[in-house]
């Protein structure tokens, strides 16, 4: 059936995948050759499958899936045993992942110091420590700490702290989905976030990225909730600024969402009053690291760095090679060469690796939904989508950075298959079974070289 937009909308999904592989292999980005030939074969076996099921057996794979009465419940179940499949399938992930270097690397080691040396004699020396000191708060390195305390040093009871969070945000991707369009978006939303490799990748990993998109996601939630609610709107919003005050306790990048905030407010799809209550509560519970840090000296250090590497101030130190930059200053610094290099890098190698080019289609399928109907939820997700992807890709270009805009991908994409003549199980199916052997892929994955070439110094 050449005309059904369903096999068009896979045919252009294995297409693009198959691009995305033979990409790997022409520029010699990983030193796993073996791992990519097997990668390559699982997928075209999947992609044979797929084809010539839609070619011989068409009323199985365009069959139109009718959300059937009463799916509240349905999905309220559907979606508690995805949750529970999803932690027993992260618990196996976490632990055959290989360590990330630095920035897990680092996370291990300040919390192997904490859970050492107790976080009092620990903040005494706190800009020395190598990763965490100059670069990010510490409520993660010390709840790791508190593991390592009691049960020892395992990485993996760590990375199950991220696998937690990581179940969180898929709770509260649900629950967005249903506040903005109804329970069969919301669980579909679900299972597109479990078709980015990313995702994956860093919720079965003890670092900062899954637990900051938690506090982003659950906060905006909770200021969306308190959205026309007269009688709760007050501890909603009172909710919303301790979440994101956690999250800024997290990393320092949450901050994101005060310009979001700000844009939804003007474009009327929040409460200002909510927003600005949550807005103080932050502040507020964000002092409790502000003020010890700025007397002992910490905050200088780190904003300098988060100002170099922004681009905002000139001279950025890579700690890797200890040696500056070429000279730039002032605005300039934000076009800068390597920069530029780390920009191209994250929009046409590690983004579309990080949501899977397979899902691109999907994703357009999504945006242009969501640019016909423009209804108050529309604008809500893609706005979500749009502010912090922009500011990031001005000031911190870095593909893990875009984790918290994930979910409202996931929830465009569902809308769009939900809106459009698309068959969504042969589609969700395929996207998910990729994702499959990108993380087989990616389970141990060493970049061997970078498509654009970014490292300074």
């Amino acid at each position: 059936m050449p005309g059904n937009p369903t096999l068009i909308l896979l045919t252009s999904m294995i297409l693009l995948q198959a691009a995305w592989l033979a990409g790997i292999k022409l520029t010699r980005a990983t030193q796993r050759a073996d791992k990519l030939m097997r990668v390559v074969f699982y997928e075209l076996l999947l992609s044979l499958f797929f084809l010539l099921t839609s070619i011989f057996a068409p009323e199985i794979a365009f069959a139109r899936f009718a959300v059937p009465a009463g799916w509240r419940l349905t999905a309220q179940l559907g979606l508690g045993l995805l949750l529970i499949f999803t932690f027993f399938a992260a618990i196996i992930y976490s632990r055959i992942q290989r360590i990330w270097r630095f920035d897990e690397q680092g996370n291990l080691e300040a919390a192997q110091q904490f859970a050492s040396e107790g976080w009092r004699r620990t903040f005494l020396h706190y800009t020395e420590l190598p990763w965490l000191g100059y670069q990010h708060p510490p409520l993660i390195p010390v709840l790791g700490g508190i593991i390592f305390r009691f049960f020892g040093f395992r990485v993996l009871l760590f990375r199950l702290l991220s696998v937690g969070f990581m179940l969180g945000v898929l709770l509260v991707t649900y629950l967005t989905g249903v506040r903005l369009y109804d329970p069969f978006s919301g669980f579909l939303a679900v299972v597109l976030c479990l078709s980015f490799p990313l995702f994956w990748r860093l919720g079965c990993a003890a670092m900062l990225d899954m637990p900051a998109t938690f506090w982003f996601g659950f906060g905006l939630f909770s200021i969306l909730q308190a959205q026309n609610r007269d009688g709760s709107w007050l501890w909603l919003s009172i909710l919303a600024g301790l979440v994101i005050g956690l999250g800024l306790l997290t990393r320092y990048t949450l901050a994101l969402i005060y310009p979001l905030l700000l844009v939804l407010v003007l474009l009327e799809q929040v409460s200002w009053m909510s927003s600005m209550l949550a807005v103080l509560v932050s502040f507020l519970v964000f002092s409790a690291w502000l003020i010890p840090a700025y007397r002992k000296k910490i905050l200088h250090a780190q904003f300098r760095r988060l100002r170099e590497f922004s681009g905002l101030k000139s001279g950025y130190r890579n700690p890797a090679a200890g040696v500056l930059s070429e000279p730039v200053f002032n605005l300039p610094v934000l076009a800068h060469s390597w920069r530029w290099r780390l920009r191209l890098e994250s929009l046409f190698s590690r983004l579309p690796s990080a949501i899977g080019t397979y899902n691109l289609p999907i994703i357009l399928v999504g945006l242009t939904t969501v640019l016909q109907q423009m209804i108050t939820a529309d604008k809500f997700v893609l706005t979500w989508i749009s502010v912090p992807f922009i500011l990031l890709l001005i000031l911190l270009p870095d593909h893990r950075y875009f984790l918290p805009v994930f979910p409202a991908l996931a929830l465009l994409m569902a809308h769009g298959l939900v809106e459009s003549a698309f068959s969504i199980p042969p589609v969700t199916g395929l996207a998910l079974l990729f994702c499959l052997g990108n993380l087989y892929l990616f389970v141990d994955w060493e970049r061997r070289r970078y498509l654009f070439s970014w490292k300074i110094g």
